[in-house]
């Protein structure tokens, strides 16, 4: 059985009678290695042996003739004695020791195990319990007086981090009023010390109502006044107006509107103006587009510079109307209102609406419409545009200015020479007379000028007309009329009057052209779009090579690389082959080959050599158990396997075959030595390794170790032989805090983390980790058999491995969880009420809710077991450095985070209740922005 540790296995000395030496070889306070103990009291027992007779009485050999002797069941070699016990051997029960003079177990303690650890020694002069027997015994803060650890300190005994040895006991001299900075420097008349230097709360500003809480009037001097923080003068221009002391001397009294020049001393406006507060005086603006033209103050800016045509864009620019207008305002610019038929065509106001749109020529009827009339000299007549006079040659035979003089006389038909005077048909207008209009040998028939010699419609003579035929048009060729087929047409048989009698896209005589006829061997043929296309081979013949051009050139009933197909070829496995009536026939078989299922088409496929089925000729079968071998039946099962349902198998590791022909073993169950087995699961091998995902947290997986198989030699734990395997990947920049535990798995686990697939860690990465774990009472947990371990580890791929101790297996619970670090110190925070100190600086990676993460910081941490029933957590760091701090707690299993800024001045104080259950926790130390110092830290755990 594994050895139990700690106080079980000292319960069990203590409740145990006859079945307590079943526990001898285990050490005490730790789970102990079989292979290290001593034999155990079992391994005493045997039959009884007579006494060797000699001087003195009876003498004994071994422990085997001890087993009933009154004076004890151990052989002493020393004296050949039976005894009680062995001083240096096998323990005594808990809170006993081995009296070495009377050989026989006594009340006492025999070592610090005994006293149940912590700072409780053993005194082995005495075998006495005692709290301390040397001041190294007891921890930082106490010293050990009377054999008890009390608070108190000596020069060999000083402090912890934080405290002061005065007058032998520890204090914390930044706040404490009678050691206030030294020993001995009391503060008294009721002041306090805060940061080692004596202060009166009631008028300090540095020390407000309490230490750390520091007065500042922004603008002013700040003052304390019986605890509170006030503003005690303010700095010339500035003034302490809504009377509130957190924001001093708030208003700018040479720019505040509302206290201009002194508080409650408000500027005011006029009618469309504003005012603003200059060098501590009100001075008035008049918003834009608006004026103060009659310089009365009191009705504000009454002028609108913007329409105004006596104050037209500034006071007094008067607006001047010239001739045929009237002045305006319009958008701060001046202008004019024309008199009806007046335009200001040049934009000047000062001339007025100078132009007469009635009459003139570059404006008629309004600015810019210049009369401009095709041919012709322009006017402007009542608005409009009118001709003058024409250009010569040119007349305005339609009377409308619009297109000017727009007639030609000089080659218009219409008109030549003279509006109305119209040319004779076959006469055109030239220079002003009709003339004739034909020319190169053309005739005027009609309407128009001919070529008699080509012109269908006139052809030879005028109105002589050439008419076309079926798929044909007509044509006129030296005078004379003849056909142009149509496309894909002919005049095969050379008759005029059935016109293109022949379609050559489709004639097999005249595919194409007249008297191309189509033609091709053993097939059809058709003429398709003007050309041959070979249509259907004949019975027996195929085109084989692609060829039209030599039509169906192959025997398909001959043919051997043809064989009743194109491309059939008959070439059947071991034979010889032939085409006859279009079918492939085995002319002879290979030797040692046959032809048994009558089927030409296979060849000849049967191996009579290895064919059970027709071994050595068609037909003869081999019984089972045996096989064709040589064209003989024999045995084919080789040594260590059994013929079953027609194969040889291994009863001792077939699964469908365990043990037995037939003995199927059940899903997820595999056969090893001839019994069905449970399967190793997926993750028994690293590269089955189950992923545990860094999106959340805090994570739970579930598993099993049953069936697996060992991987791994873990550096703690013993018979470690069922190990599997999970995978995670710390993605970084930063480090990160990683723990697990197996609070809830089915049996005694072992749980350790792994470089690689096959080293696992067995060193320390920082102060308080635990690499490799058997029990959590190893690691300070009331955990019972299940395990708990932590690291710090860079970023890359990690293992984590659950394996039984002593082989055990079960089911498996992993809690798995993960904080980030940063890039600064890692220490491990230890409970109680504390004061850690640090130094931040260089670039940080963490950041809380409020902040953080542009400078390094410093974290501590601290795991809990899976009885922790919650508590209270605080951390403050007012009046523990001098510059902006920002600290934060952070939980990997979620509730309890708290983030503070600015609590204190630029110091920081959070107070949150940490859940209950097993994790980590860290609390970390930031600086604002990219703030670093210096700093302590009061902090308290549970």
């Amino acid at each position: 059985m594994p050895c139990p540790s700690g106080l079980v296995l000292r319960l069990l000395l203590v409740l145990a009678t006859v079945g307590a030496s079943a526990l001898t070889g285990c050490a005490r306070g730790a789970i102990a290695d079989p292979r290290d103990a001593g034999p155990s009291k079992d391994a005493r027992d045997g039959s009884d042996a007579p006494s060797v007779e000699g001087d003195g009485g009876p003498r004994c050999a071994s422990d085997d003739e001890c087993r009933t002797d009154p004076g004890g069941t151990l052989c002493d070699p020393e004296s050949g004695r039976c005894v009680g016990c062995i001083v240096g051997g096998a323990p005594c029960a808990l809170g006993s020791y081995c009296d070495p003079a009377a050989r026989a177990c006594a009340t006492g303690c025999d070592d610090d195990a005994d006293c149940g650890g912590g700072v409780t020694r053993c005194d082995l002069a005495t075998h006495r319990c005692t709290g301390c027997k040397q001041a190294i015994d007891c921890i930082p803060g106490t010293v050990c007086r009377e054999a008890v650890c009390v608070p108190g300190c000596t020069d060999a005994k000083p402090c912890g981090v934080g405290s002061t040895c005065c007058a032998e006991q520890c204090v914390d001299v930044n706040s404490s009023a009678a050691h206030c900075g030294a020993c001995g420097n009391a503060c008294g008349d009721g002041r306090s010390c805060c940061l080692g230097r004596c202060a009166t709360p009631s008028s300090d500003a540095m020390n407000c109502g309490r230490c750390g809480i520091s007065c500042s009037a922004p603008n002013g001097v700040p003052a304390c006044v019986e605890g509170a923080c006030s503003v005690a003068a303010c700095t010339m221009g500035f003034g302490d107006c809504d009377r509130a002391p957190s924001n001093g001397c708030e208003a700018d009294l040479s720019a505040d509107p509302a206290n201009c020049g002194g508080c409650g001393r408000a500027c005011t406006a006029g009618v469309n103006a504003s005012t603003r507060c200059v060098s501590g005086a009100c001075v008035s603006e008049c918003n834009a587009g608006y004026g103060d033209c009659d310089g009365d103050a009191s009705n504000g800016c009454e002028t609108e510079l913007a329409r105004s045509t006596a104050h037209c864009g500034a006071c007094g620019q008067r607006c001047p109307a010239g001739p045929n207008a009237v002045a305006t305002c319009a958008m701060a610019m001046c202008g004019v209102t024309c008199e009806e038929g007046f335009s200001d065509c040049d934009g000047m106001a000062a001339n007025g609406c100078e132009v007469f749109v009635a009459t003139s020529a570059a404006h008629c009827g309004g600015c810019g419409i210049r009369c401009s009339v095709a041919h012709a000299n322009a006017a402007c007549s009542g608005a409009r545009c009118v001709v003058a006079s024409c250009e010569t040659g040119w007349a305005d035979c339609d009377g409308s200015a619009s297109n000017g003089c727009e007639v030609d006389l000089n080659g218009e038909s219409a008109n030549c020479g003279a509006c109305g005077h119209r040319c004779e048909a076959g006469t055109a207008c030239s220079a002003g007379t009709c003339a004739s209009v034909c020319t190169g040998g053309a005739t005027f028939c009609v309407d128009r000028c001919a070529q008699l010699v080509s012109d269908v419609q006139h052809c030879g003579a005028c109105g002589r007309r050439c008419d076309g035929g079926a798929n044909a048009a007509p044509a006129c060729t030296g005078g004379l009329c003849a056909l142009a087929c149509n496309a894909g047409y002919g005049d095969c048989n050379r008759a005029a009057g059935d016109g293109c009698e022949t379609n050559l896209r489709e004639s097999t005589a005249h595919c194409g052209a007249c008297g191309s006829q189509c033609s091709r061997a053993n097939a059809t043929v058709s003429c398709a779009g003007g050309g041959c296309v070979l249509g259907a081979c004949n019975p027996g013949y195929g085109n084989c090579n692609g060829s039209e051009a030599d039509g169906c050139e192959t025997n398909l009933n001959l043919s051997t690389s043809h064989c009743g197909a194109c491309g059939r070829t008959c070439s059947l496995p071991f034979a010889t082959a032939s085409c006859s009536d279009g079918g492939c026939a085995i002319v002879a078989c290979v030797p040692g080959f046959a032809d048994c299922d009558g089927t030409p088409a296979t060849g000849c496929e049967t191996n009579l050599a290895s064919n059970n089925a027709n071994c050595g000729a068609c037909g003869r079968s081999c019984g089972p158990g045996t096989a064709c071998s040589g064209g003989s039946c024999a045995s084919v099962c080789a040594g260590g396997t059994t013929f079953c349902g027609g194969s040889c198998v291994s009863l001792a590791s077939d699964p469908r075959n365990c043990g037995g022909c037939g003995n199927a073993c059940p899903s997820g169950r595999s056969c090893a030595g001839g019994s069905c087995v449970q399967s190793a699961p997926a993750n028994d091998s690293c590269g089955g390794a189950q992923e545990i995902s860094f999106s959340s947290s805090s994570v739970t997986l579930g598993g099993t170790n049953v069936g697996a198989t060992a991987s791994i030699t873990p550096s703690c734990g013993f018979g470690v032989t069922s190990d599997v395997y999970y995978r995670f990947t710390v993605p970084g920049p930063s480090r990160e805090l990683v723990y697990a535990d197996t609070a809830g798995s089915s049996f005694d686990t072992v749980l350790y983390f792994a470089r690689d697939c096959g080293t696992a860690l067995s060193t320390s990465t920082t102060n308080g980790d635990v690499v490799c774990n058997d029990d959590m009472g190893s690691a300070g947990c009331n955990g019972g058999l299940q395990s708990q371990v932590v690291a710090l580890l860079n970023p890359g791929t990690w293992y984590l491995m659950v394996g039984g101790f002593g082989g055990q297996t079960g089911t498996i619970s992993l809690r798995f969880q993960h904080l980030p670090v940063g890039s600064g110190g890692v220490s491990l925070l230890p409970a109680g009420a504390t004061t850690q100190a640090g130094v931040t600086g260089g670039s940080g990676s963490l950041g809380g809710a409020c902040g953080g993460a542009a400078a390094g910081e410093s974290t501590w941490w601290w795991r809990t077991c899976p009885d922790f029933v919650g508590g209270a957590f605080s951390a403050q760091t007012c009046g523990r450095a001098s510059w902006d701090t920002l600290i934060y707690l952070r939980n990997a299993a979620g509730g309890g985070d708290a983030c503070n800024d600015d609590a204190c001045g630029l110091q920081s104080s959070i107070s949150a209740t940490l859940p209950p259950g097993p994790g980590i926790h860290a609390f970390t130390v930031d600086g604002f922005s990219s703030n670093t110092g210096s700093f302590s830290v009061a902090v308290s755990r549970p």
